[in-house]
């Protein structure tokens, strides 16, 4: 099957999240929603711009001790910089460089040996996402005889954490040892051994990435109970966790461009089978969007001023004879 072009991707991708925003917004009861809009408590909304704003160094201090799990120390406030710039770049720009591939492109030069930089966002990212599996589950567990959907969640965490587990023993056992003896002499499979080595000696180096994850995932969690409260909603902090691990794992997949419509759809629909007004969820979902731009836009700036600095030093660069 040949593979499709990226300008072709991208217009699937486009048309998907169109198609999602399309039907978010079909079911909004049109006669109710300016009473909702008027009626929004909108200081629930800047604190959850306040909690948004907050996240920026809460994921650059993250990033830094996923880095020193691999060994490596970085500068805060460098590591918070990039982060920035990288959530604009995920935002704004349609292109296969998400992101996570500017934060590699922009520690690359800076790390040794290089793979670590991808060692360290490759675990920020799979820890980030166990500990808001793990909030998730917290709060199935508290509405697990009242709502169907989280017996389900319980389920498919429950049968996921057994296919990890199962891999990681062959692993550890050695039960792949004829692919490892293929592949052993190449030269990215090495340097992802030497990566998995020093995974295993970080010991207590763990312990600050695991808090920084949970504290960054609970503020996640936050700022979406904050958004539904606004609305006048009376769902619970255990369904919004809930909601939240759901759109996490709904974010993975690469439908549409940088999450749009799949994030507002997971948070609508999930917060409605958890007992949520589809207005409430929907203002709740759309204004998350919303709410995150300008913290967006003022990361372009950042954005624009590194790439006019970065040109400038190499126009300033003296010509080899």
């Amino acid at each position: 099957m040949p593979k499709l072009s990226r300008s072709v991707r991208l217009v699937i991708k486009a048309a998907f999240s169109a198609i999602a925003i399309g039907g978010l917004v079909a079911g909004i009861n049109w006669h109710e929603l300016p009473k909702l809009i008027v009626g929004y408590k909108w200081e629930f909304a800047l604190a959850a711009f306040l909690g948004l704003a907050i996240q920026f160094p809460i994921s650059g201090l993250k990033w830094l001790t996923a880095l020193r799990v691999c060994n490596v120390d970085l500068s805060f406030s460098r590591l918070t910089r990039f982060y920035c710039i990288s959530h604009f770049v995920g935002q704004f720009l349609p292109t296969s460089i998400g992101g996570d591939a500017y934060r590699v492109f922009r520690v690359l030069p800076l790390v040794e040996p290089h793979s670590r930089a991808v060692t360290s966002i490759v675990i920020d990212r799979i820890v980030g996402l166990g500990a808001l599996l793990f909030l998730g589950a917290v709060g199935s567990l508290f509405l697990m005889d009242h709502f169907t959907l989280s017996q389900g969640y319980l389920s498919f965490l429950g049968f996921g954490s057994v296919v990890a587990l199962g891999v990681a023993a062959a692993l550890y056992l050695g039960w792949f040892g004829v692919v490892r003896r293929k592949l052993q002499h190449v030269k990215m499979v090495a340097a992802i051994q030497a990566d998995l080595i020093q995974l295993l000696r970080a010991g207590w180096r763990w312990l600050p990435l695991l808090l920084m994850s949970f504290v960054f995932q609970l503020t996640a969690v936050g700022i979406v109970y904050l958004l539904f409260l606004g609305a006048g909603s009376d769902i619970g902090f255990a369904e919004v966790a809930l909601i939240a691990a759901i759109t996490g794992v709904a974010g993975i997949l690469p439908l549409a461009i940088n999450g749009i419509g799949v994030t507002e759809g997971t948070i609508t629909l999930a917060g409605v089978a958890l007992g949520a007004d589809y207005e409430d969820a929907a203002v709740a979902a759309i204004l998350l969007r919303l709410t995150v731009l300008p913290l967006s836009c003022l990361c372009g700036v950042l954005y624009w001023r590194e790439s006019h600095t970065v040109t400038d030093d190499a126009a300033k660069a003296p010509i080899a004879a």
